[in-house]
């Protein structure tokens, strides 16, 4: 089960220079070489034998401490010392348990050697209906304006259409061996808000991010006849952008993605593919991309409802579809709070959430899609 949804920011000179500890079981002390705290008895009467994630911080204003997992408002209200702790985002602790409840040891060990798992039955059949539709729609509205202004040229080099009406970018192709990517689908349909803070979504996420972490991706991928992926990600010494990591507090992911399948997708209907343990390799990549040709290579065959969820730092692609059945898939994409968007279209700049979008959402789906940022400029003096 979750615990209460809800981080809070405790202001404090006094908690140790420690990255994340994990207090569990019986324990009701926080120790370290410098310091011994003693939890407060509500909390502790609360969380049981529950997770409580304490993490310190350094910020312009001097040290901060997070807890994560709890509510904080009766210690607040019984305390005045600890008057100036404010709620400020959003960050899930979960118990472990399976399909959703929270990464369970097997899957945490497969994804750790390969790179990615497969979630079975992620999505309920009326969420897979629901999306479908949602997809089929906006595909057609985006091929409908996809040569029309106004136009968007991407960090990356391709040139988008920003729409408007409905809040997304596109880009791409309904030809043979083409493919169109619609990029902030989020805005376009409130359909897609099932997706927000799923709770069976984050429980895997919470297990290999660590600390907070945001929306940073969100792409429809829609792949015609003789369309294929290259391949791509794996081991880029000049590039630790979306590395791989793991230490004390176990996995440590730049950016993950969730992949979510609203149809069946065999081999030849272009099957999303990776090379697995590619995400640990040295060495840079031989070879040309060509996911039907590249050794090690696999095709991975899901259910609707399905969904694939993998490290960007491993190698993955997709084959070439041979079939008649246009491949649609939902991506989205996660990283700790600090980065920015990595959509092609906004690469590196602040999330595109139109108003209307962020207004219909509650707190928590806000903090999702609000990375740390300090403009240009920015130093500690200004407390900007």
């Amino acid at each position: 089960m979750l615990a209460d949804p809800t981080m809070w920011k405790m202001r404090s000179q006094c908690w140790p220079r420690v990255a994340d500890r994990v207090l569990r079981g019986p324990s009701s002390i926080y120790k370290d070489s410098c310091r011994t705290r003693q939890l407060p008895d509500w909390l502790l009467r609360r969380r049981g034998k529950k997770p409580v994630r304490a993490t310190r911080i350094l910020s312009g204003s001097g040290p901060r401490v997070i807890l994560y997992g709890e509510v904080l408002e009766d210690w607040i209200a019984s305390d005045a010392s600890q008057a100036a702790v404010k709620r400020v985002g959003y960050v899930p602790i979960w118990e472990p348990g399976s399909k959703g409840d929270f990464m369970n040891d097997t899957e945490r060990y497969e994804f750790d050697r390969q790179g990615y798992i497969v979630i079975e039955d992620l999505l309920d059949p009326g969420t897979v209906s629901s999306l479908s539709k949602a997809v089929d729609e906006l595909e057609a509205h985006a091929l409908a304006n996809l040569e029309k202004p106004p136009r968007k040229a991407s960090p990356w080099g391709p040139d988008y259409h920003r729409n408007p009406e409905r809040g997304y970018h596109v880009d791409g192709s309904n030809a043979e061996g083409r493919t169109v990517i619609i990029e902030d689908f989020w805005n376009a349909d409130e359909r897609f808000d099932v997706l927000v803070n799923d709770s069976r979504t984050m429980a895997y996420i919470g297990g290999i991010v660590q600390g907070r972490s945001t929306i940073n991706n969100s792409e429809i991928r829609i792949r015609y006849r003789g369309n294929l992926s290259g391949l791509h990600g794996g081991m880029r010494p000049e590039n630790q952008k979306y590395r791989y990591g793991f230490n004390a507090n176990g996995i440590d992911c730049m950016m993950v993605r969730m992949v979510y399948f609203i149809h069946d997708v065999s081999r030849d209907h272009g099957a999303f593919c990776v090379v697995p343990g590619s995400h640990k390799t040295n060495l840079p990549c031989p070879y040309d991309g060509n996911p039907d040709e590249e050794p090690g290579v696999v095709a991975l065959e899901v259910k609707a409802g399905d969904a694939i969820l993998f490290t960007e730092n491993l190698r993955h692609g997709g084959v070439t579809n041979r079939s008649d059945q246009v491949r649609k898939t939902i991506h989205v994409g996660y990283g700790p709070y600090w980065m920015l968007s990595q959509n092609q279209a906004t690469m590196d700049e602040l999330p595109y959430v139109t108003e209307a979008t962020f207004a219909r959402r509650d707190d928590d789906r806000r903090a999702l899609f609000t990375p740390w940022h300090r403009p240009r400029g920015w130093t500690r003096s200004s407390k900007a």
